[in-house]
């Protein structure tokens, strides 16, 4: 049984690097070939989480009591 999680582990160790590996060599063709395509659907997806954020900031955040700081600074 021990042979078998070794052996399952280093293939799975393989299996990540190898696909790291692939990545490493392939995204940075790709991304100098569609650069305009993929910055503008990064620059649209950012603006939309910002979005988000202000909501999520405006909707529940904001009401959050922050508590008092000066009072912890006298122990």
């Amino acid at each position: 049984m021990h042979v078998f999680q070794c052996t399952s582990a280093d293939k799975k160790d393989i299996e990540l690097h190898g696909t790291g590996f692939v990545c490493a060599h392939t995204l940075p063709v790709l991304y100098e070939k569609y650069e305009d395509q993929i910055d503008d659907f990064l620059y649209n997806l950012l603006g939309l989480l910002r979005d988000q954020y202000q909501k999520l900031d405006q909707g529940v955040l904001s009401k959050i009591p922050k508590g008092n700081m000066k009072a912890k600074k006298n122990e």
